[in-house]
């Protein structure tokens, strides 16, 4: 009687095991529950179906619709390797057409850029130089000048001499040079040094009074 008893037991279990084992593609949509929007991504609580439930690579192209993922549900920027090179143009990123765009390599008129003729207007041409406005610089040379020159005193000048010539010599000459006028030195001396030569502008042009 036992081991009737315990054969009969046996037997439902096996039975009751397989009542409650899912066959192959029998479980439709209508029975699966739709997700709950409150228990996230945890696959032991709420409903629907969670990340964890999907293998990485699972959901193929073919498995989304077209325009299935919208601008909201992409975070970041996507990759130059994601995005195909073939039949993207200006017309797709912008709205504009290639030609609509200037070559990396061009140039413009005066007249494209506004304002530019008039701001131009008046400025010096582009060879030019101030010969006549300013007083050239030569080494080893120093003018004594009215007005313009390195100096207005001839006896300055020379005092000064290492600031404009160094210490003359034989390799190191030095030249003063006085232009046009009449300098009234007082009672200084102007002083002749060895390898320093000075050069008026003239007779009766260049003229150097004193009280000594």
């Amino acid at each position: 009687m036992k081991r009737i008893i315990l054969i009969t037991l046996i037997s439902i279990i096996c039975l009751t095991g397989n009542v409650f084992a899912t066959p192959d593609d029998s479980i439709l949509s209508q029975h699966i529950k739709e997700a709950d929007g409150t228990s996230g991504q945890d696959t032991n609580t709420g409903s629907g179906i969670k990340t964890g439930h999907i293998q990485d690579g699972a959901i193929t192209t073919s498995k989304i619709a077209d325009g299935a993922v919208t601008d909201a549900k992409i975070t970041g920027p996507i990759s130059g390797t994601k995005i195909s090179s073939a039949g993207l143009d200006a017309d797709t990123v912008d709205g504009k057409h290639a030609s609509e765009f200037a070559p990396m390599v061009h140039a413009h008129s005066q007249s494209d850029i506004t304002g530019l003729n008039e701001t131009l207007a008046g400025k010096a041409d582009i060879n030019h130089n101030h010969d006549s406005v300013y007083q050239k610089k030569y080494a080893g040379v120093a003018v004594v000048a009215k007005s313009g020159g390195d100096y207005t005193d001839p006896v300055t000048a020379m005092n000064d001499i290492n600031t404009w010539c160094g210490i003359p010599s034989e390799t190191n000459p030095c030249l003063l040079k006085i232009m046009p006028g009449v300098y009234d030195i007082g009672t200084n001396s102007l002083n002749m040094k060895e390898y320093v030569d000075i050069e008026g502008s003239g007779e009766n042009v260049t003229k150097i009074k004193g009280n000594n």
